[in-house]
């Protein structure tokens, strides 16, 4: 498994499009999806917030060499070269802690005691595998990204991305109440048709 400063230079290049993939994802979530919903779950949003940004991170990385990535348990991962660095994206708990918000499964549990997920190739270094996750405030719609190496009891190391500082890319509560006020006018909208077929039934 491979240090902070082992890892850095290599993963440099991808630190822009992780940001940039979270970004879109949190924008798309927020404006796009949840105003669909009145209650959204909190386990949909970061479910849906990670799938959207999961393949926006594919097809960033899918037309440049240095990167091959592949669709594995519903996540994709990216490895980078041969230097052993395999990277997933996930939803992190708030620091110092940084540790991934999974449902604990074998593989889950195997990546993150750096077993498990890097392809074995004989020119391929030992695997040393990487969780790039966000820490999303729900009220701001703000985040931070860090990159962290996950063990088995705790992370080996993180690091938050150079450069970024939490930007207020949407306002959830805004978008929280143009989703109330949607709803709102849904209902009214279907009451009132209801009324209306009873009126004309009722004539009849």
């Amino acid at each position: 498994m491979l240090g902070k400063d082992e890892v850095l230079p290599h993963t440099e290049p991808l630190h822009p499009l992780i940001y940039d993939a979270l970004q879109r994802a949190i924008n798309d979530y927020y404006t796009r999806i949840e105003p669909c919903f009145s209650n959204p779950y909190k386990r949909m949003r970061a479910g849906t917030i990670s799938n959207l940004a999961n393949e926006f991170l594919s097809d960033s990385c899918a037309n440049d060499p240095r990167f091959h990535t592949e669709f594995k348990y519903e996540r994709v991962l990216v490895y980078v070269g041969d230097t052993g660095i395999c990277l997933r994206l996930k939803k992190l708990t708030p620091s110092p802690e940084l540790r991934s918000r999974n449902i604990p499964t074998q593989q889950s549990l195997q990546f993150e005691q750096q077993q498990g997920e890097q392809m074995y190739f004989p020119f391929c270094a030992p695997p040393t595998n990487l969780t790039a996750g966000y820490v999303l405030d729900e009220l701001t719609g703000e985040f931070d990204v860090y990159l962290t190496c996950p063990g088995a009891n705790g992370n080996a190391w993180d690091y938050q991305i150079e450069g970024r500082v939490a930007l207020s890319i949407v306002q959830a509560p805004t978008m929280r109440k143009k989703s109330e006020e949607g709803w709102k006018r849904r209902d009214e909208d279907r009451d009132a048709d209801v009324g209306k077929k009873q009126s004309g039934g009722n004539k009849e």
